[in-house]
Formats: C-alpha cells, structure tokens, sequence
C-alpha cells in the first residue's frame, strides 16, 4: 500500500501453491451460512459483509405470523437471526474471481478487508447502531428464484442519487446501502485491477456485478417445494405478507465474515511464507454487546 491512502497494486503470476489447488472447494459462507457448494475450481480467499436484522419485538411477531402464513406447506419462513441485508456476497466474489480465471493471494484479499473496515467504520460513525429499512414489497431473488424478500422502498438502481433523510428527518437506508456497496467495490477494485490468470496472461477483473445483481433487500422465506416463484406467486405473496409486513426493517452495522484459509483455521501463509492470524468475523466498530447482543441472537456468539 502505498502512502497518502492510494492503493497501489501490480499483477502477480508467481501464486504460492499451498494456497491454490485447483480440487478445492469451500462452502458459500453468506448471510445465511449457506451449505451450498461452489464449483470445485480452485480456492479463493473471500469474504462477505452484510447487515443482520435486529430482533426487537416488531421483527419476534412478524417472523411469528410469517410462519402461521406458511404453515408446513410450500414455504418456509427463514430463522430471523438469519435475515439481514447482504452488502457482498461471497458466492458472488468467488465466482468473479473463478470467471476471471484470477487467483487472488490471501493477503491481498486481507488487506482489502482491512481498508473495508475502517472505510465502513467511517460511514456509520455518528449514525444510530439500530439503522432503518423502510419496507417497499415482496420481490423474487436469488440465482433459483425461490427466495422471497422484502425491498427497500424507493430503491431505483445503483446509478440513481438518494437523499440521506425524508422530509421528517428520518435517515433512508439507500443513501447509506449505496456508499457501503461502493465503498466495497472501490477497495477491491483499487486492488485488482490487473491480474494474471492461471494461463499467465492478463486479465481485467470485474467487480461491478456485484453491485448491480445485488439491490438492498432482506430475505424472509424460501419456496422449498416446486420450480422458481411465478409472478402471480409473487403477487400472492404480496397481497398476504403486505397486510403485517413491518414498515421498517432495524438493522444493525455492518460485519465481515472472511475465509483466507481452505481448512478454516484462521491462518493463511503469506507471500513469504510465514503464517499469519486472522479473524473470521469483524465489526466495523465497537458494539454495544450489553444493548444489542440478545436483540442479534447468534453474531456475537458465533
């Protein structure tokens, strides 16, 4: 890293070996602690940021009638401490680094990690550790089509400009989703701009789909019978969740999950081969444990 806060990095072709075999495979530790398995391509050091939803009494009795709505039938309601907004996934980056045949080094993805924290510590100082979502309606997510989510409202894509608060003073989430994303964007971006892939040639790494595949929703619940949701699903869905749907979302500041190692250990080596510590879950700033720990009911426990 260069001084004056620039980033300066050059494309790398000597990989360190015990980081890169092409058998591995790793879970997609998202939000969710998703089971699903990535292609066995090669590993790829990673990491995802996210909001998780706070479980105050409002978000105890939606989730509540959420599973009286679904019963033991087509859907089922997601675990609140699982529901939360995803900033970047990490199924996503492994699979921009797998497309563009690129294998990052560990502590390169590290030291993003690092810039990522203390750049999202910066946009949630002096705001609330409880931020809120306002609710717009059910849409369809997810690469199978299946998750059911609530939207933010007033959501218009990553190119459009939003305003910080309304008219009462109450502070909108899409300004601040926004610079979390570009915040992220940026510091990979600034990192990777050129790098060999496996056949020694140079490739542009491409990090914008992870902002425009991603708009700021929370997941609720999965259809785990039956092809992707129909639109008149959808529709449906609607018309039933929008009757106790809650007018706002809490949630709390963002967090880092990271995977630098293949066996999960929380040690990497490093370009000169010296084994280094991490930690496989951040905060971007201190939290109130005492205030806020039974209310996100697994984080700071894991």
């Amino acid at each position: 890293m260069a001084g004056g806060g620039q980033w300066q990095h050059g494309a790398r072709s000597n990989l360190h070996s015990g980081e890169r075999l092409r058998s591995d495979c790793i879970s997609a530790d998202d939000i969710c602690n998703s089971p699903t398995k990535i292609p066995p391509e090669f590993f790829v050091p990673s990491f995802s940021v996210f909001r998780p939803v706070l479980a105050t009494l409002e978000m105890h009795d939606f989730h509540s009638r959420l599973g009286d709505l679904f019963g033991k039938g087509t859907y089922r309601a997601l675990p609140l401490a699982r529901m939360g907004v995803r900033i970047v996934e990490q199924k996503a980056l492994i699979k921009i680094f797998h497309g563009a045949d690129v294998k990052p080094y560990a502590e390169d993805i590290h030291d993003v990690v690092d810039h990522i924290k203390v750049g999202l510590g910066n946009l949630v100082k002096s705001k609330p550790h409880s931020f809120p979502m306002y609710t717009d309606t059910v849409y369809r997510f997810g690469e199978d089509g299946k998750s059911i989510a609530l939207g933010s409202k007033g959501w218009q894509g990553f190119k459009a400009r939003y305003p910080r608060k309304d008219a009462l003073g109450n502070l909108l989430f899409n300004s601040q989703g926004l610079n979390e994303a570009n915040l992220v964007i940026g510091a990979l971006t600034n990192v990777f701009t050129e790098e060999y892939d496996t056949s020694g040639e140079l490739q542009d790494v491409n990090f914008r789909p992870l902002q425009s595949s991603l708009a700021p929703h929370v997941t609720v619940a999965k259809k785990v019978r039956g092809n992707a949701l129909t639109n008149s699903e959808v529709v449906e869905l609607n018309g039933h969740i929008s009757e106790f749907m809650p007018e706002s979302i809490p949630l709390f500041d963002p967090f880092i999950r990271v995977r630098l190692d293949r066996d999960g250990t929380g040690v990497y080596l490093n370009s000169r081969d010296e084994e280094e510590k991490y930690d496989a879950f951040m905060t971007v700033r201190n939290p109130k444990k005492k205030e806020y720990g039974k209310l996100l009911l697994r984080y700071f426990n894991d």
